[in-house]
Order: C-alpha cells, then structure tokens, then sequence
C-alpha cells in the first residue's frame, strides 16, 4: 500500500493561554504530523496529545531556535473527530500556531525512516534534506520563519505545501507527494523576502518496511 495524504487542518489559539484545542477528523492516517510553533522568541513547548495520547518531539532544534521542539509525530492515531492539545509551560498571549496532517499506508512499528532539522537564512529561498535508508519513502517537514504574516512560505521543486496556518502562513506543513530514492533527499521552498528558515524533516516509510533502529527522538 503506497503512503497517501488522508486529512490536514490549521488552528490559532487567542487570548493568554498555556494551551490549545484543535478539533481534528482523522478519516483514515495511521501517521499524525504536527507543526507547533509559538509567536515568541522563547517558546516553551511541553508537549502534544491526540485523544489523549501523547505525541513525540523530533530533534529540538539548535541556536538561535534553541528549545523550539516544531515537530512532533504520533504513530497509529486513533481515527474519527478527536482533540489536539498543544501545551507550555507559560501562560502567553504570544499565539501558538497548529498544522497537522495525517498519512496512510506508512509504517507503524518503526517511524520515521530518518530526520533532521534545518536553519537557513536569512534567503528568499532554501531547502531541508536528510538522508533517507528505506526505499519507497516520502519527505514530511514542519516549516516555520521569522518574519511571520507578509513572508508566507510558497513550494519548491518537487515540493507540495500541504496546510499553512491560515493567521500565518510562515508555519506550515510541506511533503514530496511522492516516493523518493535513498540517500540525501530535500525539500524545498522560497519567500517573498529574505528571511530565516527552520523546522525538522522526516522520511516517512511505507507499510511493510524494515524495522530501521539507526534513528533516534529527541523526547521532550
């Protein structure tokens, strides 16, 4: 079965708090992706649920970006309408920014295939690789910059914008729509003005791949 997108959304909290809710319908993905991203220079993420069940961080990210942990994956989600909850430990008016997708057919033993994160800028344009072990894979990368509303994030080469935070389409959520070969792999993506770029990326592996155990979270 090849790797499929199955449901996007996007949400904003308001006001000042330490948390946020985002209603999601999982129609059928047995792989949850979450871009979680903070309007602070000092975010401070704690975590995520889905119904309950707590997503994992990917690598948190280095300097300048220190603490940001932007990605965040969950395998085998329950499916139908359930909650988001993103968390932190301070209570803000700084806004906190959701895009989540879902994939199907992907691995649900051992995910993901590999990862990285990237920081380039500040450019109008850039690209995140990782190098990717299993065959059949697609890329999946949580994108944000910081410049914010203004500098919206627009596809690349063999890129597809899959949901962008309709209050700030600096944060957003980009794939390959398509299988990708082995080795280095990247994503790309541009902005109208030159502008620092940063989050993680992923290979997501297909059903039925290999166990790969050379890849390790960053846990929160």
């Amino acid at each position: 079965m090849a790797i499929a997108i199955d449901s996007t959304a996007q949400g904003s909290s308001t006001g000042s708090v330490n948390s946020f809710t985002l209603s999601f319908n999982n129609v059928a993905g047995n792989f949850m992706f979450v871009t979680f991203c903070e309007d602070t220079g000092s975010p401070s993420q704690t975590g995520v649920t889905y119904n309950g069940v707590a997503l994992t961080a990917l690598t948190t990210l280095s300097s300048p970006f220190a603490n940001n942990k932007m990605g965040w994956i969950l395998k085998s989600p329950t499916t139908g309408t359930n909650d988001i909850v993103a968390s932190r430990t301070t209570t803000s008016t700084a806004v906190i920014r959701l895009c989540v997708a879902t994939y199907s057919g992907t691995d649900t033993t051992t995910q993901p295939d590999s990862q990285n994160t990237f920081n380039v800028g500040p450019a109008t344009s850039g690209s995140a690789s990782t190098t990717v072990v299993g065959s059949n894979c697609w890329l999946v990368m949580s994108y944000e910059n910081d410049a914010g509303t203004g500098n919206n994030v627009s596809a690349g080469a063999s890129t597809t914008l899959r949901i962008a935070n309709t209050g700030n389409g600096a944060v957003a959520i980009l794939d390959s729509n398509a299988t990708v070969g082995t080795g280095s792999q990247s994503l790309n993506y541009s902005t109208v003005s030159s502008v620092n770029h940063f989050g993680n990326i992923i290979s997501l592996a297909p059903a039925g791949a290999a166990a790969n155990t050379s890849n390790f979270f960053a846990l929160m």
